[in-house]
């Protein structure tokens, strides 16, 4: 039972380890995705900027204010889904993490109560080991006993 139990620890601790990885790798592919999108943002700046000096002619400043007032909408509900996404997934290993460590916390109790039985266990040994020896003992006095009065007899 104590390898199952060490078995087991051993598992929670690889699994710990592996959501821990795992919440790293997201973290570097938010980082990634963000650098992607800023440069998506560049890009479709300088081709904002390029359609506005070809246009000025026809387009008013209205217009143009109002086309940018949609990209930076779309941009913003975007990122905002994004943030969202990475928040529940953020929860998602927070809930994971703090259910490892309800595992890991009953693993330790458990192995503290098998711990606690083992001692009491080791204790009866030694008391039957000592009363097994003081019986031994007190049988050979009744042989060397039974002995001298057989030879006396």
């Amino acid at each position: 039972e104590k390898n199952s139990l060490q078995q087991e620890k051993d598992s929670i601790a690889a699994n710990l380890q592996q959501v821990s990885h795992q919440f790293k790798l997201l973290e570097e592919e938010r980082r990634g995705l963000e650098k992607e999108r800023n440069g998506l943002l560049e890009e479709s700046k300088d081709f904002r900027l390029q359609f506005q000096k070809a246009s000025e002619d026809h387009i008013t400043k209205v217009e143009i204010m109002a086309e940018q007032l949609t990209v930076y909408k779309s941009d913003f509900e975007k990122e905002r889904a994004r943030r969202e996404k990475f928040l529940e997934e953020n929860e998602m290993l927070k809930l994971e993490k703090n259910s490892l460590q309800q595992e890991k916390d009953s693993i330790a109790a458990k192995l503290q109560q098998v711990s606690h039985q083992f001692k009491l266990l080791e204790e009866e040994r030694r008391g039957l080991e000592k009363e097994r020896n003081g019986l031994l003992e007190e049988s050979k006095d009744f042989r060397l006993q039974f002995q001298k009065a057989s030879e006396d007899h």
